[in-house]
Order: C-alpha cells, then structure tokens, then sequence
C-alpha cells in the first residue's frame, strides 16, 4: 500500500490479498480476513481505530481465525506515512 500510496485490500500487482497465503505456501483453511488502515501513528492507535470499527473488530474476535500476520510499512511523502495490514486465516 505504501508502495502504490493507496490503501486497499488489492496488492500492488492487482492481485487479491489472499493470494500472498498461496504464494508463501500457507494454506486458506476455512476462513480468512483482512484489515487495513493507514495514517495511524502506533500499534496501540491502530488496534484501537480497528476496535472500534465493528466490521475490522469482528476479524480481531473471530473464533474460526487460528493464525494471523501482522505487517506496517512507513513511506514518507505518501498520503498517509504509515500503513497497516492484519491477515488471518483459520
């Protein structure tokens, strides 16, 4: 996201999230999710913005997600600085 300066739930190669799981080999399982953000300026921000977001808070408590990877990334002169990604799957 920081890369292109947009935040989406598509990668830079218009490509579905999801399919970074297929190309590190990780298996989908039975469910996966996916939260972003971007412009928030620390883990403990972010975590709270998506708290209290129901659609993002749902992802965080959902009991058919068993794993999760979290990434930031920081750019300066992009939109908003610092990006934010959350993928789980289960």
């Amino acid at each position: 996201m920081a890369y292109t300066d947009n935040m989406s739930h598509t990668r830079p190669n218009n490509k579905d999230c999801f399919t970074v799981l297929d190309e590190l080999g990780i298996s989908r399982g039975h469910a996966w999710g996916e939260n972003v953000a971007a412009g928030y300026s620390s883990p403990k921000s972010v975590a709270e913005g998506w708290k209290n977001s129901p659609g993002h808070y749902a992802n965080m408590i959902n009991a058919s997600f068993s794993k999760i990877g979290i990434g930031m990334a920081q750019l300066s002169g992009t939109t908003y600085g610092t990006y934010w990604a959350q993928l789980f799957v289960g």
